[in-house]
């Protein structure tokens, strides 16, 4: 009975609701608006008009200077009486490597697994940080490996809710308009997550964590899949983060700043800064690829402001 409750959600997302309803199916290409009210989607930016807030949430990728594409992305609105606080906002990006079946697998499998823990009453914060248990334990037997970043913003807006595994930058504006930068689980620019890795069996060597034979190396101290580097933890860092009339979430992959992860903060500032400008996600990933970062770049990017 759950299992249909989900899906009912995922295919109508239509009860108690007071504006438009998107959902964009990103996997599959199939982009599908429900209508209640007022909403208003052009290509791929969708615009929901709320009291005097105006909310929008633009997506981009692009496969960059890299062989192969394998990042994916996740961007749902739901509304629906059965949801804690009627729902809200998924955003998520899961970046791959090795391969991207564990991406696929998680961009296929993740709103189900959220929603499932929302419906049986769990907190914002446990439900994502369940749904990131599941992935990894149904990925754990893949060579190929992912991040999994993910923001859930309830309709109130006034928190949003990160969880991260990996490096994959999740940047908000919080309510005071200060800039926050998720902790990215990266061995060349995370010394505490380098250490505890080392702590586990890893071996650290010119960026890279190392298994003891040397055979298979990832700068990541975190990852879904990933079978053969038993020193990885796949547990989230969660973070609730206030928001105010003006902020911004942006979720996405690497690529929007610098795969060498040289200078991070540097890269992330000037990020917000183009969403703070105006600019949406095709505009970040515009960015990247003109400063050629070399590595796949995607971005979601859901923002708030006061309607003029």
């Amino acid at each position: 009975m759950r299992n249909r409750r989900i899906e009912e959600i995922r295919q109508h997302r239509a009860h108690g609701i007071t504006a438009w309803l998107f959902a964009h199916e990103v996997c599959s290409g199939v982009t599908l608006f429900l209508r209640t009210e007022n909403l208003c989607g052009i290509n791929q930016q969708r615009v929901l008009w709320e009291a005097v807030i105006v909310v929008q949430v633009s997506e981009a990728t692009a496969q960059g200077q890299r062989a192969a594409q394998e990042d994916r992305f996740l961007s749902r609105a739901f509304n629906d009486a059965a949801l804690p606080d009627g729902g809200g906002w998924l955003l998520a990006v899961f970046d791959g490597h090795g391969g991207d079946l564990v991406a696929v697998h998680a961009c296929l499998r993740f709103e189900e697994y959220f929603l499932e823990h929302l419906l049986e009453g769990e907190r914002f914060s446990d439900a994502l940080q369940m749904a990131i248990a599941q992935l990894a334990t149904a990925t754990r037997e893949y060579a190929a490996g992912s991040t999994a970043s993910a923001t859930f913003i309830p309709l109130h807006r006034r928190y949003a809710y990160a969880a991260v595994v990996g490096d994959s930058p999740v940047i908000i504006r919080d309510r005071d308009g200060k800039i926050w930068v998720a902790p990215e689980h990266n061995a060349r620019t995370n010394e505490r997550e380098r250490d505890v890795a080392c702590q586990r069996g890893a071996r650290y060597d010119a960026g890279y964590l190392w298994t003891a034979d040397g055979e298979y190396g990832l700068q990541l101290s975190r990852a879904i899949g990933d079978r053969n580097l038993g020193f990885l933890s796949q547990e989230p860092e969660i973070h609730a983060v206030p928001l105010g009339d003006d902020s911004f979430v942006i979720v996405a992959s690497d690529g929007i700043v610098d795969s060498s992860h040289s200078y991070p903060a540097m890269h992330a500032k000037r990020v917000a800064e183009i969403v703070a400008d105006g600019g949406d996600a095709n505009a970040i990933v515009e960015d990247a690829l003109v400063r050629r970062t070399g590595d796949n770049i995607t971005a979601v990017v859901w923002r708030q402001t006061p309607e003029a």
